[in-house]
């Protein structure tokens, strides 16, 4: 009988440190989506037992570019912020325990926006106002956006303006 608890003792611990932590799944945004945003809300699977996760995004596949973002969370969720605008980004996920670490997830890949979409004065409008209201879509995540008004394609005329604005 001792033998027998001894054996099954020994089996359970071998079966123990064996046990490998498995890897989230990623769920957030979905691989491939286009954002409206500049920042990414991550999500994934929760790995039972697990003290916290690590994340990473980059613009390449190897996570090695100077444009790598990355953090730590206890939660199944974090939010990347300072991307870049119009770059696809590659982000995965790990569980991490205090005895071991999981491989990382599956890779998925988003793209951050790259244009603003203009939507007031109406292409071609005739403006009849002599400081006629600009407006345009918002991206959020943005602090101030750059606009540039001129009666050249080139923007180079003598009736140049510009300005910044905080709001859309």
């Amino acid at each position: 009988m001792k033998k027998i608890f001894c054996l099954t003792m020994i089996l359970l611990v071998a079966m123990s440190v064996n046990a490998q932590l498995n890897a989230p799944t990623p769920s957030s945004p979905m691989n491939g989506a286009t954002l409206t945003s500049i920042s990414a809300s991550l999500q994934w699977s929760t790995v039972s037992g697990t003290s916290r996760y690590q994340w990473q995004c980059d613009t390449t596949e190897d996570f090695d570019s100077p444009l790598l973002v990355q953090g730590s969370t206890s939660s199944y969720y974090a939010t990347a912020s300072g991307l870049h605008f119009g770059q696809t980004y590659y982000w995965r996920v790990r569980a991490c325990t205090a005895a071991d670490t999981s491989d990382w997830s599956s890779v998925r890949n988003f793209t951050t926006p790259s244009l603003i979409t203009l939507t007031s004065p109406a292409n071609g409008a005739n403006v009849t106002a002599i400081s006629p209201s600009l407006e345009w879509t918002s991206i959020s995540g943005t602090s101030r956006y750059q606009w540039q008004c001129d009666t050249t394609l080139e923007f180079n005329s003598p009736l140049f303006v510009q300005g910044t604005s905080s709001s859309y």
